[in-house]
């Protein structure tokens, strides 16, 4: 800010000794101070205000002054890959069959007539 001593210098505006403070104490304080000696009707608005009032009104002004520009970012664009694969899963559990590798039974008859009720053999 080029003009910042004559800005602040023509400004005649008088707040109490605690807004003085907070605004000195403020990282964007030399910022709120241009701020108000712009702008006459804001800094007599905060000086006819409460100390809380005038506190809150000074960082609310921090705030807008401290905001850092939004960066635009491009917009997600959603991908053409195709949907990922199924992969393979285990069967069920391997049955508990009286039934040797050739493809016997060797069972009793109550065994070999439940399992083909229940469908485990033909």
């Amino acid at each position: 800010m080029p003009d910042f001593d004559e800005v602040v210098a023509s400004s005649d505006v008088v707040v109490n000794d605690d807004v003085r403070d907070a605004i000195l104490e403020s990282d964007v304080g030399p910022q709120v101070l241009y701020h108000l000696a712009e702008n006459d009707e804001l800094a007599k608005k905060i000086s006819g205000m409460s100390t809380k009032a005038a506190l809150r009104e000074i960082g609310k002004l921090e705030e807008r002054l401290s905001a850092k520009p939004e960066v635009k970012t491009d917009p997600v664009v959603k991908s053409r890959a195709p949907a990922p694969i199924n992969p393979i899963r285990g069967g069920s559990a391997p049955l508990d069959l009286p039934i040797n590798s050739d493809g016997e039974f060797h069972g009793t008859y109550a065994q070999w007539k439940a399992n083909r009720k229940a469908g485990k053999i033909r």
